[in-house]
């Protein structure tokens, strides 16, 4: 519920497992690259 939250009120996408003070993803070509360049 929270992610579903935090998406509504950022505009931004919480991955699977997502916490509150974890990562997220900006929901364009070039957020989702940076998030997944972190990540893996």
């Amino acid at each position: 519920v929270q992610a579903f939250q935090y998406t509504d009120k950022h505009g931004e996408v919480c991955p699977a497992g997502w916490k509150p003070g974890s990562e997220t993803i900006i929901p364009d070509p070039a957020g989702k690259l940076k998030y997944f360049d972190k990540q893996h």
